[in-house]
């Protein structure tokens, strides 16, 4: 942008969408609508879908959706939403469904909280705090999700657990049980 010093430049780009954290949706996408002190328009940006492409066949379209798996694979994919795919264990996911607001979870009457541990160092080591409500539902309401933490850097993090969630159990990966004392 700095470089772009003469009057009325534009800087285009064209991007496929990616994880909604990236540099481009973070500092530009999401600042759609910024104006200057004069009113000028700074920042616009568009979205687009597969069927916004009117020189697409239609079998090629009907082709795509039918071989796109549902979830992060069709937001991203065939609507063209910026979504997480790194770590995605269930196809199916959808932060519409799947994330609930602070205000709802509070509203729930939690029976129990658990952590589990899952040791890594080279591939991500995590801590999860899980809580259940009283018919048995079951929230993710904590997580740490790091590469290259010692076991010290874990013990510290579990404490801040027990410090925020009470004296709950934690379920280790019994992969490293010279670590769970």
């Amino acid at each position: 942008m700095t470089r772009c010093s003469y009057k009325g430049v534009r800087i285009l780009v064209d991007t496929n969408s990616e994880n909604p954290m990236h540099p481009v949706k973070k500092d530009y996408i999401d600042n759609f609508g910024q104006k200057l002190s004069n009113g000028r328009l700074n920042i616009k940006a568009f979205q687009f879908t597969l069927f916004d492409n009117t020189f697409l066949d239609s079998e090629y379209v009907e082709s795509i959706i039918a071989s796109t798996p549902t979830g992060m694979f069709t937001d991203r994919d065939i609507y063209g939403k910026w979504v997480a795919a790194e770590g995605v264990v269930y196809k199916d996911f959808n932060e519409e469904i799947h994330y609930i607001t602070e205000e709802y979870y509070n509203q729930k009457q939690i029976k129990k909280k658990y952590a589990g541990v899952d040791w890594g160092y080279e591939h991500h080591g995590s801590i999860v705090v899980i809580a259940e409500d009283i018919e048995g539902k079951r929230y993710l309401i904590e997580e740490h999700a790091y590469h290259h933490k010692e076991i010290d850097d874990w013990v510290e993090i579990a404490k801040g657990v027990i410090e925020r969630h009470g004296n709950i159990l934690f379920y280790y990966d019994t992969a490293r049980t010279e670590h769970i004392s």
